[in-house]
């Protein structure tokens, strides 16, 4: 199986970051939802993280381990905090679920994102997870 992540940032008067990738992963289905494995890859400075996307029927939760440490749930109903560790320094994160749609394996969200005071910045995050196309 592969995963085809795409992330949009939108800052208030600077200029949208994009981050997009196409990698294996494997996918667990645990009965009560399923979950999703890659290895994220390099970006910039920071050396690449492990993911662990756990599906429910209407929230999901993005566990990264590795360079950058975090555990984020998006999630409508429910505002969510957790702890941000990278190289540089350890942040507490707020995020607020706007919008959440999940079908199957294809999750599509937006949702805001600040952390230790600073100015929400939106968040696009399209997640498709496909069979790899037999090359022939």
């Amino acid at each position: 199986m592969n995963i085809e992540v795409k992330s949009k940032i939108k800052y208030s008067g600077k200029e949208d970051e994009k981050f997009e990738f196409i990698t294996e992963c494997e996918v667990i289905d645990h009965g009560i939802y399923k979950e999703i494995k890659y290895r994220e890859p390099d970006v910039e400075d920071l050396p690449s993280s492990d993911v662990s996307i756990k599906v429910y029927n209407d929230y999901i939760q993005i566990k990264r381990t590795g360079a950058i440490n975090s555990d984020i749930v998006l999630d409508e109903k429910n505002n969510s905090e957790c702890e941000y560790e990278t190289p540089f320094g350890h942040f507490n994160l707020f995020v607020k679920t706007k919008e959440i749609r999940i079908n199957e394996l294809n999750i599509s969200s937006i949702y805001m994102l600040s952390f230790d005071g600073s100015e929400p910045a939106e968040h696009v995050l399209d997640i498709k997870v496909f069979e790899e196309e037999k090359r022939q």
